[in-house]
């Protein structure tokens, strides 16, 4: 009888066989299982964008504007203090950003898988317990034989 060690949308991991999407990989030919990372740069592209829009805004309120809209010297402070704000803000932006995607763990993991067909990758996802679950999995199975 087939004894099914895990299972959800994408993944089946049985005593006898492993499928992924569609494609199935026969037990008896796995000799080992692994886990591999590889880190994903995502963060880089939004913090170009925003590091690019945050100087563009700086430049842009900081600009002698008083003498186009007629403010005086009260209208001055507070045009001013409104750019500087805003430059702040951006500033802030910009900088939690960056330091998200620093901090952030941006990795992607897969299973891989070793036989008589060499090493492939069968699954790759950000969701390192789902992919530990499915490595357990595997290396049961490969242990019943």
């Amino acid at each position: 009888m087939e004894k099914i060690y895990y299972s959800d949308d994408d993944i089946q991991v049985t005593s006898e066989q492993v499928l992924v999407q569609g494609q199935a990989y026969q037990i008896g030919n796995i000799s080992k299982v692994k886990v591999s990372v590889k880190r994903v740069d995502l963060g880089i592209f939004l913090t170009v964008i925003l590091l690019m829009f945050g100087a563009f805004s700086c430049a842009y309120l900081n600009e002698p504007t008083h003498h186009i809209f007629g403010l005086n010297s009260i209208g001055d402070i507070a045009l001013t203090l409104v750019s500087l704000l805003f430059s702040i803000v951006m500033i802030v932006l910009v900088l939690g950003r960056f330091l998200a995607s620093l901090l952030k763990r941006l990795y992607s993991v897969a299973v891989k898988i070793s036989g008589p067909f060499g090493e492939i990758e069968i699954f790759r996802s950000s969701d390192i317990r789902r992919i530990s679950r499915i490595v357990r999995a595997i290396r049961a199975a490969i242990g019943r034989r």
